[in-house]
């Protein structure tokens, strides 16, 4: 059905807004499941890349997915705090050394999903980041990527470096002030 409000009144009743947006027929999905461990830095990531026949710039909306709170009373959730845990994640070149610029990123929050839209280039292979930090037992979770081109996922172990590297990419690109001038550096924070 079709309603309507102000938008004062739908500030003060809603927390968010869910647009979906209806795409053709030829567009693509993949998902992959991933584990997010309990008490640490998540040590796997998602490889996204565009499969070899893909000649163009792929547009991407990528999701990070948790059990939502009415799953969790259910029974296929035993065991799993009835809290969300606050999850986010970025999306950093593979190629990239060190200094890595995200591509994208979501917002840590304790939202059932987070995304954020992208664009991916050919022949450049981008690895997705999740972000949290929980307790309680180890977290399933789910990343889906609706793409105008093909896109693979795999899962692939993140070194120290790496994480450390994806948490900074994070910052820098989330820092709306831009970071803060100090001693020479600049303190992200």
């Amino acid at each position: 059905g079709i309603f309507f409000m102000s938008l004062e009144d739908f500030l003060d009743r809603f927390a968010h807004c869910t647009i979906c947006r209806i795409r053709t027929d030829e567009w693509f999905e993949s998902r992959i499941d991933l584990q997010l461990p309990s008490g640490d830095v998540p040590v796997m990531g998602i490889q996204l890349e565009l499969v070899e026949s893909a000649e163009v710039t792929a547009e991407c909306c990528l999701s990070l997915a948790q059990p939502d709170e009415r799953v969790r009373k259910g029974p296929l959730c035993a065991g799993v705090d009835n809290d969300l845990a606050s999850i986010g994640f970025v999306l950093v070149p593979q190629s990239a050394a060190g200094g890595r610029e995200a591509v994208a990123s979501a917002h840590i929050r304790s939202r059932a999903v987070v995304s954020a839209d992208c664009w991916l280039q050919p022949g450049e292979p981008c690895m997705l980041v999740p972000l949290s930090l929980h307790i309680g037992a180890p977290l399933m979770s789910a990343c889906a990527c609706v793409s105008s081109s093909e896109v693979t996922l795999k899962a692939c172990p993140l070194s120290k470096e790496a994480i450390k590297a994806a948490w900074a990419a994070w910052t820098r690109r989330n820092d709306t002030a831009g970071g803060e001038h100090f001693h020479g550096g600049t303190l992200y924070l």
